[in-house]
């Protein structure tokens, strides 16, 4: 999908006319080469005209009596919708289709299986253009040479197994492993200590996931020390490798199940170290 949008003024320094003008434009691409456009124009005229009018004998008289400012606005809509459909090449550059079927990995190998399902209504994205996969899991794109990252807007839970890109150069299929997210949540506690009133500061304080077969992930703390991943079910080790100078975890590491229907958080338990207080009684 792509949208461009403009606007424009102009004065006539001569009589003092006014012109606002503004232009919008949409163009959405659909599958098998199919796209609608849109466009709206508004325009607005402010027109100012010097008359001189003589109660005896009416206006523009050659003798001047009354001079007055006359005052008009004159508007203008348009508003345009349109089908495209694309034959060949575009603009004088050589066009490939790239054509992408999207599939649920049940195993998590990266290889679509005969058992293995495909999934409409997932929404692609590469560069400017954007489509939805149809019925049979497929979307298609006509574009130039070019490398491209290939992007999915997560819905309904679905996320790629791994990031894409590709250099494009030729009529491409390639297979997208899909698989359906979980939410783990977590969080670092800092313990009170007597005598300690000092906040710490929690927020940047990057976490880290470390799937089976290797796939890092990482997620940032918020103001309150509380984080999240959407990650497939699976087994994964999850780290704080740097807390900062301030901060000093006992269980740096945990090892999580990520598993449907059973809660998924952790607790990172916290120390504030730099600031110590000994406290002798008498």
């Amino acid at each position: 999908m792509s949208f461009t949008t403009s606007a424009n003024y102009s004065y006539y320094g001569y009589n003092g006319n006014q012109n606002y003008t503004i232009n919008a434009y949409g163009r959405f691409l659909l599958k098998d080469d199919w796209a609608v456009t849109m466009n709206l124009f508004y325009g607005l005229n402010r027109q100012e005209r010097m008359a001189t009018y003589n109660p005896e004998v009416g206006l523009n008289y050659s003798e001047s009596a009354y001079t007055y400012r006359d005052i008009n606005y004159f508007s203008n809509r348009q508003f345009s919708f349109g089908v495209e459909k694309h034959f060949g090449q575009m603009s004088g550059q050589k066009t490939w289709k790239l054509k992408l079927t999207y599939y649920e990995d049940l195993n998590g190998n990266g290889i679509m299986d005969h058992q293995e399902k495909v999934i409409p209504g997932i929404l692609v994205k590469i560069k400017d253009l954007a489509a939805i996969t149809n019925s049979s899991g497929n979307v298609q794109f006509v574009a130039p040479s070019g490398e491209y990252m290939i992007s999915t807007v997560n819905q309904s839970g679905w996320s790629a197994l791994e990031s894409c890109s590709i250099l494009l150069s030729r009529d491409k299929h390639m297979n997208i492993a899909m698989v359906k997210t979980l939410k783990l949540t977590g969080s670092i506690q800092v313990l009170k200590e007597e005598y300690i009133n000092e906040n710490i500061q929690l927020s940047g304080i990057r976490v880290t996931a470390l799937g089976e077969n290797g796939t890092v992930y990482t997620a940032v703390c918020n103001a309150k020390g509380e984080f999240d991943f959407y990650l497939a079910e699976g087994r994964y080790l999850v780290y704080i490798k740097n807390p900062g100078e301030a901060l000093s975890i006992s269980n740096v590491r945990e090892q999580v199940d990520l598993k449907r229907n059973t809660p998924n958080n952790i607790i990172f338990k916290a120390r504030n170290t730099r600031i110590k207080v000994d406290v002798k009684t008498f």
